[in-house]
C-alpha cells in the first residue's frame, strides 16, 4: 500500500475528542474501502508499525533514545514489581542493576526486603525521589499509579518494561508531556542497558 491520505473533511476539531481516517487505494484486509476508523481503535496497531500517532505528534522511537539516556543519568534506581520469584522479570531486572553495583532500591507493597536490600512500599519511602529513575515492571494499571506519583514527586526518568503499558498508559505519558522521560514501546534495560551506560563513558 503505498499510501494513506487522511480525509481532509475529518480533521480533528476542539469539540471532538476523536477524528476518522478514510483509507484510500488499498485498505488494510477485512477494512472496507473509505470505511472511517477511529484514531482509539488503531492505538495498537499503529504503535507497533509506524509509530507515526495523531496522539503522539513526537516520533517514539526518538523520544525513548533520548529517554534512555536521561535514565542513567540519574544517581539512583529504583525498581517497581521486584519480587521473590526469581523467574520474574521484575526481579531480573533489579538483579541486573546489583550486578552492576548500581544502587537500586526495590519498590514492593509488602515485602520488606527483596535481593538483599531495604524494600520502600511506594515512590514516596524513597530516599531522593528526584534522583532516582524508576524501572517499572508492573501491570498497567499499576503503572498508570506509578507514573502519577512519580511526577508529582520529581522522578527524572522511567524505564517501562514490556508488558508494563497499555493505551491508557500512551495517552497518559504524551498528554502529561513525559515522553521525554520515559522510555516505552518495547526497549528492554536488560537488553539495551549496557550499551547506553557504554555511551555515556
Amino acid at each position: 500500500m503505498s499510501s494513506l491520505p487522511a480525509d481532509r473533511n475529518s480533521e480533528p476539531t476542539s469539540n471532538r475528542s476523536t477524528f476518522e481516517i478514510r483509507f484510500h487505494l488499498l485498505p488494510p484486509s477485512g477494512i472496507p474501502a473509505s470505511s472511517p476508523i477511529k484514531t482509539h481503535h488503531l492505538m495498537s496497531l499503529l504503535h507497533r508499525v509506524s509509530r507515526l500517532l495523531p496522539t503522539l505528534p513526537l516520533n517514539p522511537r526518538t523520544m525513548s533514545t533520548k529517554a534512555q539516556t536521561l535514565f542513567f543519568k540519574s544517581a539512583q534506581f529504583a525498581v517497581a514489581g521486584a519480587s521473590k520469584d526469581q523467574t520474574k522479570y521484575g526481579t531480573k531486572v533489579l538483579k541486573w542493576y546489583q550486578a552492576r553495583e548500581m544502587k537500586v532500591t526495590p519498590v514492593h507493597p509488602k515485602e520488606p526486603e527483596l535481593e538483599g536490600v531495604k524494600a520502600v512500599t511506594n515512590l514516596t519511602g524513597l530516599e531522593s525521589p528526584s534522583r532516582t529513575s524508576v524501572s517499572i515492571v508492573t501491570p498497567p494499571k499499576v503503572t498508570l499509579a506509578l507514573l502519577k506519583e512519580g511526577k508529582e514527586l520529581g522522578v527524572p526518568a522511567f524505564w517501562l518494561q514490556p508488558g508494563a503499558e497499555d493505551e491508557e498508559v500512551l495517552k497518559y505519558v504524551t498528554k502529561e508531556g513525559l515522553t521525554d522521560r520515559v522510555v516505552f514501546g518495547g526497549p528492554c534495560v536488560l537488553v539495551s542497558g549496557d550499551d547506553i551506560l557504554k555511551s555515556l563513558l
